[in-house]
């Protein structure tokens, strides 16, 4: 007994060698210990990455702009985005406690740098489709709508903003399979002239809000595209001219009153039929860091969405060719990659053509 309690304490020798190796060793388990969970974490991290990154790609890509913009934020922002992941985040690969956060700062930025080497060789894309689907009720209106459906099956975007659904029109959308596949806003409360805008979403919806305009009501959402991105976007059909010049004022002052609401958002994508022709209304009015995707992307190509030359729909009509669809974008967080028109073959089934953008995290 005496022995065995002797062996287990640190006697005081003259030069304290029994105890100073003690000490040192101690400190070596203790290092140990730390390497240890360090590395327990990032075996988890590795783990976790293949289920979270395609949420967690945006958040940190996020943080990484910030840190430019906020250096001073940074560390803040990081943990926000962490925390944000819930159990994705913090808890589910730091075995689930937040105690032991500040010892794990290298896994922490182990899990980023995992992040961006996926973000690097796949870069996640958000792809939005406008369409003015044409109220025009006639005997071929089912053909008609069954093409539009089978552009959506076939392009299969993320978001969708559809013009001048009637309640027979969002019927024969309902039937479709992949409507099932989308969350859903729309103006139909106020239509006013018996047609109404869509807005449908693969994100979830965190709110809806109706961009409030004259004689127009505007379907808007604030769209959960990953942790610690939001999306704002608004489906536009702005006030048409029934004859050339009429409207003019009532169009600028519509899309003003739009932008600004979106304008307070990190990012936005205003889409839709605009109506909008530059040699009879100006300018778009875009603020700072608002850009309109055709002319950014194809500033060489025309982008008429609605032509009376090549759409049969417009068949004996006056030649009238013009750019009225578009997308207009404020983004911090993403990079616009593509646009292009689509509906436009041999038997397109609206009078206006449609178009397809795409956008990715920076």
């Amino acid at each position: 007994m005496g022995n065995s309690a002797s062996s287990s304490q640190l006697p005081a020798g003259a030069d304290g060698r029994r105890g100073v190796a003690r000490s040192s060793k101690s400190e070596e388990e203790n290092d140990a210990a730390s390497s240890s969970v360090a590395v327990r974490a990032a075996v988890k991290v590795g783990t976790a990455v293949a289920r979270a990154v395609l949420m967690v790609c945006g958040a940190c890509s996020s943080a990484n702009s910030l840190r430019s913009e906020h250096p001073i934020e940074d560390d803040r922002h990081r943990r926000d985005m962490l925390g944000t992941a819930g159990t994705i985040g913090v808890e589910e690969i730091f075995g689930g406690g937040r105690k032991d956060i500040a010892a794990l700062t290298v896994a922490e930025d182990r899990f980023y740098q995992l992040v961006k080497n996926y973000q690097k060789s796949a870069p996640r894309i958000i792809t939005f489709m406008t369409y003015n689907v044409w109220k025009q009720e006639g005997k071929n209106l089912q053909e008609r709508i069954k093409k539009i459906g089978s552009l959506v099956e076939k392009h299969s975007p993320d978001v969708i903003f559809f013009q001048e659904v009637t309640p027979n029109i969002n019927r024969m959308f309902r039937t479709f399979g992949w409507w099932d596949d989308y969350n859903c806003s729309d103006s139909s409360e106020n239509a006013i002239e018996g047609d109404f805008c869509i807005v449908l979403s693969k994100f979830p919806i965190k709110a809806k809000r109706c961009v409030s305009s004259i004689a127009r009501k505007l379907p808007g959402c604030e769209l959960n595209v990953g942790i610690g991105r939001r999306l704002y976007v608004a489906n536009g059909h702005l006030k048409r001219p029934n004859r050339p010049g009429m409207h003019c004022e009532i169009r600028k002052t519509q899309a003003k009153e739009a932008v600004k609401l979106l304008n307070c958002s990190r990012n936005a994508v205003f889409g839709g039929d605009m109506n909008w022709d530059e040699h009879r209304d100006g300018q778009f009015p875009l603020p700072k860091r608002w850009v309109d995707a055709w002319t950014r992307l194809k500033p060489n190509n025309n982008g008429w969405t609605y032509d009376t030359k090549s759409n049969k729909s417009l068949k004996g009509r006056k030649l009238l060719q013009k750019r009225l669809d578009r997308f207009v974008c404020k983004l911090r967080d993403f990079t616009l990659k593509d646009i292009k028109i689509i509906g436009n073959d041999a038997e397109p089934p609206s009078d206006h053509y449609g178009l397809l953008l795409t956008i990715c995290y920076k």
